[in-house]
This record gives C-alpha cells, sequence and structure tokens, in this order.
C-alpha cells in the first residue's frame, strides 16, 4: 500500500483557516493530524524534509467547507469522500 503525507485544510473552532498534516492512502486520509517522530535528532529532520516535500508535491485536502466536501469516516479511522 502506497501512501504519502499531505495538507489539509479545515475550520477550527473559532472559523479560522487550519492546515495539519495527514497521511493520504489507497482507502483514504488519515482523520487525525499526524505527528512526525525519529529515532535521532537527523532521522527526524529527514522525516520533517520528506513530509514537507510531500505537502508541496501534493493538493492540499480542502475541508473548510464541510458542504463541499463532507467527510465520511470508516472502521480504520480513515476518512474519505
Amino acid at each position: 500500500m502506497s501512501w504519502h503525507y499531505a495538507a489539509r485544510k479545515r475550520k477550527d473552532e473559532f472559523g479560522d483557516d487550519l492546515y495539519e498534516l495527514v497521511e493520504v492512502y489507497s482507502l483514504g486520509v488519515t482523520e487525525d493530524a499526524v505527528t512526525v517522530a525519529g529515532e535521532s535528532r537527523e532521522d527526524l529532520a529527514a522525516w520533517l524534509r520528506a513530509a514537507a516535500d510531500d505537502v508541496m508535491r501534493h493538493e492540499v485536502i480542502d475541508e473548510s467547507d464541510e458542504k463541499v466536501n463532507p467527510r465520511f469516516t470508516n472502521s480504520a479511522n480513515f476518512t474519505t469522500s
């Protein structure tokens, strides 16, 4: 199964735009934002670079208007539309 990181745009509790890091799989998108971690400072930096590259390479997942782009949650903790 292939996957990549992407930015997801949504509204926060005050109605302001918020961008968060998610993982995108063939089955859908992770429901919760992801945390990047590494076994060393260098490993963490490599993962952060990879995530930043993916964010710039792939389209933003815009969920800021639920009426236009509704989210449906399945049992695997992914969202699909």
